[in-house]
């Protein structure tokens, strides 16, 4: 198999890999704007001890998962470098890309953020009107303020 054909699913494998691991990161997170707090808030509750003591253990959870799966994808890549079935510049280079598709994701997040305290708004209100959520199969107008 032509290993040109290759690298471009080992691409977009590993983006996928490193977007699955950092969606997690806007339901884990309780900055007060949206279903994150809430589900947060509420595991509270439920078990009797300090929102804060949650979402620490959530936001670590979620760093351990995403350290794990960065791990195994860094492997898979060795291995199909040891096999030959890219080069270990097509290595770097998937994994370059994925970090700054990473970097990307996390500025956009922030830029969002801002936009919304500029304007006076939050991210349940938009969800609440139907815009902003979309992705992820919820409706809205894709705006990316429903995630973090």
């Amino acid at each position: 198999m032509n290993k040109k054909l290759l690298i471009i699913p080992a691409i977009a494998i590993g983006v996928a890999i490193s977007g699955a691991a950092l969606w997690p990161t806007g339901i884990a997170k309780a900055n007060g704007n949206g279903n994150g707090d809430m589900m947060t808030q509420q595991l509270a509750q439920k078990l009797g001890i300090d929102q804060d003591k949650v979402s620490g253990a959530m936001d670590q959870i979620h760093e351990e998962k995403q350290a794990r799966m960065q791990d195994e994808q860094k492997t898979k890549l060795q291995e199909a470098v040891d096999a030959g079935t890219i080069t270990s510049e097509q290595k770097d280079a998937i994994l370059t890309r994925q970090t700054e598709q990473q970097q990307k994701r996390e500025q956009e997040r922030t830029e969002n953020q801002k936009w919304l305290s500029d304007n006076n708004l939050d991210r349940e209100t938009l969800r609440d009107l139907g815009v902003g959520m979309g992705g992820h199969g919820r409706k809205g107008m894709g705006m990316g303020f429903g995630q973090e």
